[in-house]
């Protein structure tokens, strides 16, 4: 423990801020590690309600309600930043909501989508929020003009991108 001007510092490896975990390295472990054990339980509940004989379209209700909003809370925050292998340890938990049917077959029927689909169109929708000066967020981006056409359909997915043609339209590159 440190002390600042006479306070008490405690430093945490990790802690949970409006239901996001953060950890000391900033990186998303902690975070998806709590929300893919969230969201397997509650698959657990979807396992009953397939025994008890419910139809399927409204078992696919149950995880669209359910299920999916565990795996996506937040996610404008942290989607850019997790890795390939934990994107798809969210996505199997998804699957294993769908076991027994074709996962794009589910997904076809069902009108959903991948939720790393999901995801990055919740994100650019939320960046192209903010970045509209009436928002009440606008004043806080770095730049008081983002044309998010550095977050177009036609880039690659990823963070990295996103902060290179950021760089970019800054004059850091």
């Amino acid at each position: 423990m440190r002390s600042i001007v006479g306070l008490q510092i405690v430093f945490l490896s990790t802690f949970k801020l409006l239901g996001l975990n953060f950890d000391a390295r900033l990186s998303w472990s902690a975070h998806i590690t709590f929300i893919a054990v969230k969201a397997s339980k509650r698959l657990y509940s979807l396992k009953q309600l397939k025994r008890a004989g419910v139809p399927p379209q409204q078992l696919l209700r149950f995880c669209a309600t359910v299920v999916r909003p565990v795996l996506e809370y937040c996610a404008p925050v942290w989607h850019y930043a997790i890795t390939r292998s934990q994107a798809e340890q969210l996505e199997s938990i998804r699957k294993r909501a769908t076991r027994g049917m074709s996962y794009s077959n589910i997904l076809f029927v069902a009108e959903l989508t991948s939720l790393e689909y999901r995801r990055d169109q919740l994100s650019r929708s939320f960046f192209q929020d903010i970045s509209h000066p009436s928002s009440s967020l606008y004043h806080l981006l770095p730049l008081h003009v983002i044309h998010l056409s550095c977050l177009g359909s036609e880039q690659p997915h990823g963070f990295g991108q996103f902060s290179r043609n950021f760089a970019t339209r800054r004059g850091m590159s």
